[in-house]
């Protein structure tokens, strides 16, 4: 499986992830040369790309592409906030131990 591609199709990915495994974390990495084009609501997995790489939307822009495909079941958050959840995820109650000193 690949784990490139437009954003509708990583949105793809994502959401059968989470239906397979539950409560998933995931980090997308964004190409800032690369452009995407945005063709609303319900694109097919390949009419965001451009072969040309002359689409009008690119860096940030595809990730809140990828954040509109989610839906509100996702949450968007940085990477700071990704590595907390996942350590209360993980070691809720050291964390919260470490947490209650930087009171």
């Amino acid at each position: 499986m690949r784990n490139e591609g437009s954003p509708a199709y990583l949105a793809r990915l994502m959401k059968e992830r989470a239906q397979t495994n539950g409560q998933t974390f995931s980090v997308i990495s964004l190409h800032a040369w690369s452009n995407f084009n945005d063709m609303g609501q319900n694109p097919s997995e390949t009419s965001e790309m451009n072969p040309q790489n002359t689409g009008n939307l690119k860096g940030a822009s595809a990730a809140k592409l990828v954040e509109r495909h989610l839906g509100d079941d996702f949450k968007v958050v940085s990477v700071q906030e990704l590595i907390w959840r996942i350590r209360m995820q993980y070691y809720p109650e050291e964390t919260q131990q470490y947490i209650n000193t930087l009171k």
